[in-house]
């Protein structure tokens, strides 16, 4: 986990005087306070005082405690630095009346100050939102990868924290939307969020021609090859040529599309006015009647057949054998 490496430094707002020397680093046991600097320090409150900070000590009690509550501004924020000088130490407690004469500074000539925080990277996020995402999507024809890394988050104080995850926008467009939120465990107190923004990949097939193929050829194993493909958007499944006749010169290499092939029509098993045989079947017997076709037929269509023994004309339903069975009667 890193912290972000950003120093403020606070100056005072006005010294008409300049600081004598000795007020810095006086060695005077007597002095009505004695204030020392550590270089660095880390605090936890929002709101710094003198006491978060520094050392204080010295012969008149009322006017230690009196500095121990002077305050130098805000805490620096989760992930920043903040340098604190002398100069301003020593303008803060003169605007409650203590005088630089009054003080024995000692220590560090500034404080690095630092809050008490703790991060959550940007690769926490999203290993949380990609397992969130597994968990929804498991078919593994389809993969993602992330638009956009997300910022880290500094959070206030030493805290467990669990992360959820939640979808915000439907997998359409070929994008899957997820909000990761940072819930402080001890009080279910949201401390942050983050959105991530996944690109999705569906799997598909397509056929490449691997010599040259000429009008009327049939697409087949022999002349052409399939490939697997990730593509941007879900679609229908993928037609592929195979069986199908090229109707325009397809070159070697070539991605082979609807518009260079087409499908050759059935044959027609059924011819207009030819007798046929209508067949009924049920579990362990079957009826075959005799039937005249008024419309000609190939496998799958539905025509209408005369009865040769009722004379009722019903719509039936041409098998690959070219007979037919019965679908509705009419009169």
């Amino acid at each position: 986990m890193t912290i972000r490496n950003t120093t403020i430094t606070m100056i005072a707002l006005a010294i008409s005087a300049a600081i004598p020397a000795g007020a810095w680093a006086q060695d005077d046991e007597a002095s009505p306070v004695r204030v020392y600097l550590p270089r660095t320090k880390v605090v936890n409150s929002p709101t710094l005082k003198l006491a978060d900070i520094a050392y204080i000590s010295g012969q008149n009690a009322a006017m230690a405690d009196k500095a121990r509550g002077v305050t130098l501004g805000r805490s620096p924020f989760p992930g920043e630095k903040l340098t604190l000088a002398r100069s301003v130490i020593l303008a803060r407690l003169a605007g409650v009346g203590i005088d630089r004469e009054d003080v024995q500074l000692s220590g560090a000539k500034s404080v690095r100050i630092r809050r008490d925080s703790s991060t959550v990277a940007s690769e926490d996020f999203v290993e949380a939102a990609e397992a969130f995402i597994r968990a929804r999507i498991s078919r593994n024809n389809i993969s993602w990868h992330l638009t956009r890394n997300p910022a880290k988050l500094n959070i206030a104080g030493q805290k467990k924290i669990s992360l959820r995850c939640s979808e915000t926008g439907s997998p359409n467009n070929g994008q899957f939307r997820v909000s990761v939120a940072v819930v402080d465990q001890a009080d279910h107190k949201e401390l942050g969020r983050r959105n991530l923004v996944f690109k999705l990949k569906y799997q598909s097939q397509r056929a490449t021609a691997t010599r040259d193929i000429w009008p009327g050829e049939v697409v087949s194993p022999d002349n052409a090859k399939l490939e697997v493909i990730m593509i941007d958007r879900k679609n229908a499944e993928a037609t592929l040529p195979f069986g199908s006749k090229a109707i325009r010169h397809i070159s070697r290499g070539s991605v082979i599309t609807a518009g260079h092939v087409a499908r050759p029509k059935p044959r027609v098993l059924v011819q207009r006015n030819k007798t046929v045989r209508i067949k009924v079947t049920g579990p362990g017997w079957q009826i075959i009647a005799l039937g005249v076709a008024l419309q000609k037929g190939r496998a799958g269509d539905a025509i209408r057949v005369r009865n040769v023994d009722s004379n009722k004309i019903i719509v039936a339903k041409v098998d690959d054998s070219g007979d037919v069975i019965p679908v509705m009667a009419r009169r």
